[in-house]
């Protein structure tokens, strides 16, 4: 067995996440389905999209559910 390419993941439940930030240059339709799976995983999650400031260098975030 080469073991460099053996790899594993421990399986981890929707409740092991809090929220998800989507970034400045998500299309919509890689939006939508991010949304939908995370929902489907856990309700309660909260979304957040991530703005770009038009007063300065940063980012702003945006609470979309």
């Amino acid at each position: 067995i080469d073991w460099k390419e053996v790899r594993a993941y421990h399986k981890i439940g929707g409740e092991c996440f809090e929220s998800v930030y989507l970034g400045v240059n998500i299309d919509e339709e890689k939006r939508n389905q991010i949304i939908e799976v995370a929902k489907k995983l856990n309700p309660e999650i909260k979304m957040y999209q991530m703005n770009a400031s038009a007063d300065a260098l940063r980012l702003q975030t945006e609470q979309i559910y």
